[in-house]
Protein backbone atom coordinates (compact mmCIF):
# COMPACT_ATOMS: atom_id res chain seq x y z
CA UNK A 1 0.00 0.00 0.00
CA UNK A 2 1.30 3.45 -0.90
CA UNK A 3 0.47 6.52 1.16
CA UNK A 4 -0.33 9.95 -0.19
CA UNK A 5 3.33 10.93 0.10
CA UNK A 6 4.39 8.33 -2.46
CA UNK A 7 6.16 6.24 0.18
CA UNK A 8 5.19 2.77 1.35
CA UNK A 9 3.64 2.36 4.79
CA UNK A 10 6.97 1.01 6.06
CA UNK A 11 8.85 4.03 4.71
CA UNK A 12 6.27 6.36 6.27
CA UNK A 13 6.67 4.57 9.62
CA UNK A 14 10.47 4.75 9.41
CA UNK A 15 10.32 8.45 8.58
CA UNK A 16 7.96 9.09 11.50
CA UNK A 17 10.24 7.15 13.86
CA UNK A 18 13.26 9.13 12.68
CA UNK A 19 11.40 12.39 13.28
CA UNK A 20 10.53 11.31 16.82
CA UNK A 21 14.16 10.41 17.56
CA UNK A 22 15.24 13.90 16.56
CA UNK A 23 13.08 15.51 19.23
CA UNK A 24 14.29 16.57 22.65
CA UNK A 25 12.81 16.31 26.13
CA UNK A 26 13.51 18.86 28.85
CA UNK A 27 12.83 17.61 32.37
CA UNK A 28 14.16 17.65 35.89
CA UNK A 29 17.13 15.47 36.79
CA UNK A 30 18.86 15.48 40.19
CA UNK A 31 17.20 18.79 41.05
CA UNK A 32 18.38 20.55 37.89
CA UNK A 33 16.93 21.10 34.43
CA UNK A 34 18.28 18.57 31.93
CA UNK A 35 18.06 17.98 28.20
CA UNK A 36 17.43 14.47 26.92
CA UNK A 37 17.42 13.12 23.39
CA UNK A 38 13.94 11.60 23.21
CA UNK A 39 15.16 8.13 22.29
CA UNK A 40 17.65 8.11 25.20
CA UNK A 41 15.48 9.14 28.13
CA UNK A 42 17.49 7.47 30.93
CA UNK A 43 20.59 9.67 30.82
CA UNK A 44 20.57 13.38 30.00
CA UNK A 45 22.60 14.67 27.08
CA UNK A 46 23.17 17.92 29.00
CA UNK A 47 22.52 19.08 32.55
CA UNK A 48 21.64 22.77 32.71
CA UNK A 49 22.54 24.85 35.77
CA UNK A 50 18.95 25.84 36.54
CA UNK A 51 17.75 24.73 39.99
CA UNK A 52 14.26 23.23 39.62
CA UNK A 53 13.29 24.16 43.19
CA UNK A 54 13.60 27.86 42.30
CA UNK A 55 11.12 27.63 39.41
CA UNK A 56 7.40 28.38 39.54
CA UNK A 57 5.14 25.46 40.51
CA UNK A 58 3.71 25.40 36.98
CA UNK A 59 7.17 25.05 35.41
CA UNK A 60 8.16 22.34 37.93
CA UNK A 61 5.05 20.37 36.99
CA UNK A 62 5.84 20.69 33.27
CA UNK A 63 9.37 19.45 33.91
CA UNK A 64 8.14 16.46 35.90
CA UNK A 65 6.08 15.39 32.89
CA UNK A 66 8.78 16.38 30.38
CA UNK A 67 8.59 19.21 27.86
CA UNK A 68 8.90 18.04 24.25
CA UNK A 69 10.89 20.25 21.87
CA UNK A 70 10.85 19.45 18.17
CA UNK A 71 13.94 21.47 17.25
CA UNK A 72 17.08 22.69 18.96
CA UNK A 73 15.82 26.26 18.48
CA UNK A 74 12.75 25.28 20.54
CA UNK A 75 15.10 23.91 23.21
CA UNK A 76 16.97 27.21 23.39
CA UNK A 77 13.74 29.20 23.61
CA UNK A 78 12.35 26.97 26.38
CA UNK A 79 15.59 27.11 28.37
CA UNK A 80 15.64 30.88 28.06
CA UNK A 81 12.08 31.01 29.38
CA UNK A 82 12.93 28.72 32.30
CA UNK A 83 16.07 30.69 33.14
CA UNK A 84 14.39 34.08 33.29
Amino acid sequence: MVSGSGLSAEEDAAEAAAAVEDRFVIRSYNGKVALFAEGFAAVPAVEIDIDVSLLRAYDRELLENGIIADTFEDVLRLLEDLGS
